[in-house]
């Protein structure tokens, strides 16, 4: 049982070197709500730690004193001496200012092994001071072997003569967090690679137009494209801050160690991005989702300048983007128990008429798809954005209103069995209703999956690849949801979302395995999908049949994903950095 604390939250870690503490600049924790704004009393928890949502902000430095961060560090040192604590430390804590700026410190938390996701605060706040995810990973390492007397001299990286890969993040659609967890990890692992030297970049917008900025190592472990941006626009640092940074790596003796640039990055605009990206000789890797950076918009520019990049040229593109088209293009293939979802488009002008007589269209609906239960989608998003579950003409008018009053956002539990809040689309096209696939629901018990309801059908996705007009599908996954519909965490957090890889026999037989494989392949090819897709099909283990929800030519890419997870089983195994490399060769 602990006091309720509802000051400022912050965290630091604190590094030893020959004995020696020494903390880094902390980070302030600010949890917001729906509207931006800042809340208090709200519990920092696992979605939004590790998730990238714009109800999270995180400040480093902090916006405390000069004063106030001197204690936290002063009191952090002494505190990883009393516990006997060794090579690094995270401690939580809290600060209660009074009206004079004076403040009460209290430490709330000890984590001997701190969190290591790859913007972990570690790693964010080591990378304050200059270091490179590695650079830290060695310098910890350095540290432990010198105290038990082991020699340790890595290898310094050299980027002579790689392959340079501008990788381009962010965007402007409802999807552009689950770019930044795609972008991020994209530019991570390719830093591991002999062949190409990655450098990120966000894509934003000022004054209505297109802009894009290099990203400084330390702000590209920033959680949004929010955070990114304004990070960008004010990465100047203070006096102190810089005091701060010499006086930590002086301490630690680091100062030929941590030399990631900090700051000075400015806008370009596109044309000048294009233009300085032909003259680098360089690839670049698009990591956007959604709207102009996946619907051909871009890769039509990118093909006009004879600039290389990643995945899809600009006719498939468009077309996957297009669930309706690529639903219409799976039937022309006219393979036998094969087919798509079964689909009915409106505009989005047309949502405040069908919220007016939503009981005449719900029923309407419910005899066009012969079921009592509709899934409604916008036609031209992906990754769960807008993605509901209707089970009565109360639940159509509500998705219509909302949808019609552009309201960004649907909130936790406004349908049955949605107890996560909901992503609208930023721009509003066609609008999709498509026929319910009733699905095993399934648990796992023991590491086995077991079905816990009688129903045909179930789902799965699947990660075809592509090189000179060869396809290769990987092994199909299945994948385990808590709710109605697969959510974002599921999807891309890891700790959340289960795959089985390739499905249990029990679930999906070695003969609907090989047809799956073999019949995502044709569908690829015949939409003109270029190095990589990710399909979500559902499949009938009884009857073989295999319906095809959609395809997306430019697949999410956290480190969670599943696509990682089938090219670790594929046979020799194509490893996260590998697939990358892959993904991105000519």
């Amino acid at each position: 049982m602990e006091k309720v604390c509802t000051g400022k939250e912050f965290t630091v870690i604190i590094l030893e070197h020959n004995g020696n503490p020494t903390a880094l600049i902390p980070t302030e924790i600010e949890i917001l709500d729906h509207d931006g704004k800042p809340v208090s009393g709200v519990i920092f928890d696992q979605r939004k730690k590790y998730m990238s949502t714009t109800e999270t902000h995180y400040y480093c430095p902090p916006r405390f004193s000069p004063d106030i961060v001197n204690r936290i560090r002063v009191e952090a040192e002494f505190l990883f001496n009393l516990i006997g604590a060794r090579d690094f430390l995270r401690i939580d804590g809290w600060l209660f200012e009074d009206a004079h700026g004076i403040g009460s410190i209290y430490f709330s938390d000890f984590n001997p092994i701190s969190g290591m996701e790859q913007n972990s605060f570690i790693f964010q706040q080591a990378a304050r001071i200059g270091f490179s995810h590695s650079d830290l990973l060695e310098y910890i390492l350095r540290n432990a072997c010198a105290r038990y007397g082991i020699a340790y001299n890595p290898a310094a990286a050299d980027n002579a003569g790689k392959q340079r890969v501008n990788v381009l993040l962010g965007g402007l659609t409802s999807e552009r967090q689950v770019s930044v967890l795609s972008g991020t990890n994209t530019w991570l692992k390719l830093l591991n690679s002999s062949k190409y030297y990655p450098v990120p970049y966000i894509l934003t917008s000022e004054e209505n137009e297109y802009c894009i900025y290099e990203i400084p190592y330390a702000i590209a472990l920033s959680h949004t494209t929010e955070e990114i941006h304004a990070q960008i626009k004010n990465s100047g640092f203070s006096d102190f801050t810089l005091e701060l940074k010499k006086n930590i790596t002086t301490a630690l003796e680091a100062e030929n160690i941590a030399r990631c640039r900090l700051t000075d990055s400015k806008a370009v605009s596109l044309e000048d991005f294009l233009a300085m990206t032909k003259q680098q000789g360089a690839d670049v890797f698009i990591c956007l989702h959604g709207g102009f950076g996946e619907n051909g918009s871009l890769q039509e520019i990118l093909e006009q300048n004879n600039i290389h990049f990643n995945g899809s040229g600009f006719k498939a593109s468009k077309l996957c983007m297009d669930k309706y088209a690529t639903g219409e293009s799976i039937n022309s293939l006219g393979i036998k128990n094969l087919r798509s979802c079964k689909k009915k488009k409106i505009g989005a002008q047309q949502l405040k008429e069908w919220a007016i007589s939503a009981q005449e269209k719900w029923h309407e609906l419910c005899e066009y798809f012969s079921g009592d239960t509709v899934v409604v989608k916008p036609n031209s998003d992906g990754c769960s954005t807008g993605i509901v579950v209707l089970r009565s003409s109360a639940d159509l008018k509500a998705y219509c209103n909302l949808c019609s009053s552009k309201a960004g956002f649907i909130p936790e539990n406004t349908f049955p069995n949605q107890p996560n809040k909901i992503q609208l689309p930023e721009e509003y096209g066609d609008f999709l209703l498509e026929e319910y696939i009733e699905t095993k629901k399934m648990e796992v018990q023991s590491y086995e999956v077991v079905p816990s309801t009688n129903a045909d059908w179930v789902e799965l996705t699947v990660g075809v690849l592509e090189k000179r007009g060869e396809y290769h599908s990987m092994n199909p996954s299945v994948t385990v949801a808590d709710n109605a519909v697969l959510s974002l965490e599921e999807k891309f957090q890891g700790g959340t979302g289960i795959n089985f890889t390739p499905p249990p026999k029990h679930i999906i037989s070695a003969e609907l395995v090989g047809i799956i494989k073999k019949n995502m392949e044709i569908a690829a090819k015949e939409c003109g999908v270029e190095d990589y897709c990710r399909i979500d099909i559902f499949a009938n283990n009884d009857t073989n049949e295999i319906i095809v929800i959609e395809i997306n030519s430019l697949p999410g890419l956290s480190p969670s994903t599943v696509l990682f997870q089938q090219g670790a089983k594929e046979k020799p195994p194509l490893y996260p950095t590998e697939l990358l490399e892959f993904i991105i060769s000519k």
